[in-house]
């Protein structure tokens, strides 16, 4: 291979939205290389965590490993990189990192519970396996031991702080800037010195919305001076979002007529940063007094819980209005008078035995896996139930049996009749939208060289191709699988 730097993606290309793997290979003069892979995300074809060792690429001279921000399809392949014997730095921002230790902890106990429930049948799945649990048997892939190690090797980062990702060697120099997407997401400025020249990549996936004044995030940065390349990704190519500011109404108007009419309202929402923005959307109706005093709504979601002290701990990544409201410590979105955190599992069991009006949220967001499944199994049938949906819907899942209004739902295997009321509220989405991604990338990006397109089904991804071709005067490249481009 030639001097030069390299791009190759390796997931989340193609014409395939989820699993984000992209591979920077720098070769030297003397042809000694350079190697970061940014991203390595799960392709999330089920909705169960599942880790072989299988990767797309060597990692044996793989130097470093950025990633941009903690949802599963950008961090859910983490883990295969030690089984696969990679031993090196792993970066991101801080709130990332929390985030990224959260999921790996996880996956492990996952894996552990799913080898104990082929050992001692399904009907146990749920005990915590004993330390001894596989005498003279395989033991899971992925350990605890192998969370640590990736944790013992993470620096958390800042935004707008330049760093080296591979010690010594200078050919990278990486930042950080806020994508407004979760709470730490990135776009990554990849500043490569090629020869006695610099080439300076950004990849903006997944990237925030600027469409609207969000009441959580900040909007997406900006400013980078000049670039040469950029990723953008086609999640909503083609597509424009309905008004974000009308999502919450919507949802105060819904809460107050199940709560007129004596409704269990259940509410299916992404652990990650949904449930807060709808956290933050009922805070608004509560500082309205729009909320009845005597409605309880139940926060039933051990991830979200989770990830709201991270969020506490990085103000700094909320938009002017919600620092506002977080500052106060005895009323935000996370501790007001009608908000309960449900942490037991016997107290999420009793739930389904109150009779409403109630309002829960939990996870997951396509109602397929999580405390939602038994939820939705004991309200589904229910006339007296309003059932919520607030995102994204793959074909096939729960949701989107729900999404369909079908009269007969699956749930784990059994088939129940549909009674309650299903409504979908749009406009919780927080990617950009793809004329708003066109904007980024003409008004603000402005590659000098070129732009890659990824992260997008296959119509959306053409859709930002043709797009973006006729507003610039670049090459616009939608990357195809087992390519490599070299840049420069």
């Amino acid at each position: 291979m030639q001097p030069g730097l390299y791009y190759q993606g390796y997931g989340g290309i193609d014409g395939v939205l989820a699993g984000s793997k992209h591979v920077f290979l720098l070769v030297h003069p003397d042809l000694t290389t350079e190697k970061v892979l940014h991203d390595c995300g799960n392709v999330m074809e089920d909705e169960e965590v599942r880790l072989g060792r299988d990767l797309p690429f060597r990692v044996d001279n793989l130097d470093s490993v950025v990633l941009s921000h903690g949802h599963f399809d950008h961090i859910g392949d983490v883990g295969k990189l030690p089984l696969n014997g990679y031993r090196g730095p792993f970066f991101g921002h801080t709130a990332t990192k929390a985030i990224v230790e959260q999921q790996l902890t996880y996956q492990a106990q996952q894996q552990w519970i799913a080898k104990a429930a082929e050992r001692i049948g399904e009907g146990d799945a749920f005990r915590k396996p004993r330390a001894n649990a596989y005498p003279g048997r395989e033991k899971p892939a992925f350990l605890q031991k192998h969370a640590r190690q990736i944790m013992e090797n993470f620096q958390g980062m800042r935004y707008e702080t330049p760093f080296i990702p591979n010690g010594e060697q200078r050919g990278f120099i990486a930042t950080l800037y806020d994508a407004g997407h979760i709470i730490g997401s990135s776009q990554v400025l990849y500043e490569v010195m090629v020869g006695d020249s610099k080439i300076k990549v950004l990849t903006c996936v997944d990237l925030g919305r600027s469409d609207c004044e969000v009441p959580l995030l900040r909007k997406p940065h900006t400013e980078f001076g000049a670039i040469d390349y950029c990723l953008i990704e086609a999640t909503y190519g083609g597509k424009q979002h309905a008004d974000r500011h009308k999502s919450r109404e919507d949802l105060e108007e819904l809460v107050f007529r199940g709560c007129r009419d004596g409704k269990r309202i259940l509410i299916g929402a992404f652990s990650i940063m949904r449930t807060h923005a709808i956290l933050s959307d009922l805070f608004w109706s509560y500082k309205r007094g729009k909320l009845p005093r005597d409605l309880v709504i139940y926060l039933d979601s051990p991830g979200a819980a989770k990830l709201n002290p991270v969020i506490m701990k990085h103000l700094e990544c909320l938009s002017d209005s919600a620092q506002r409201d977080f500052r106060n410590r005895q009323e935000n979105p996370f501790k007001f008078p009608n908000l309960r955190i449900v942490r037991d599992r016997k107290d999420s069991v009793a739930l389904d035995k109150l009779r409403g009006p109630y309002v829960i949220i939990s996870a997951s967001g396509m109602w397929s896996m999580g405390r939602i499944v038994r939820h939705l199994a004991n309200h589904v049938s229910d006339s007296n139930s309003l059932l919520v949906i607030t995102g994204y819907q793959k074909p096939g899942c729960t949701g989107a049996q729900l999404e369909d209004l079908r009269g007969e739902i699956e749930i784990e295997g059994k088939t129940y009749t549909r009674r309650a009321e299903v409504v979908r509220i749009r406009s919780y989405g927080a990617h950009a939208d793809g004329n708003d991604c066109v904007n980024h990338v003409v008004n603000h990006v402005r590659p000098r060289k070129g732009v890659f397109v990824v992260h997008g089904d296959t119509e959306p991804s053409e859709w930002m191709q043709r797009t973006l071709a006729s507003k610039l005067d670049v090459p616009v490249e939608i990357v195809r699988k087992g390519r490599t481009y070299r840049l420069g």
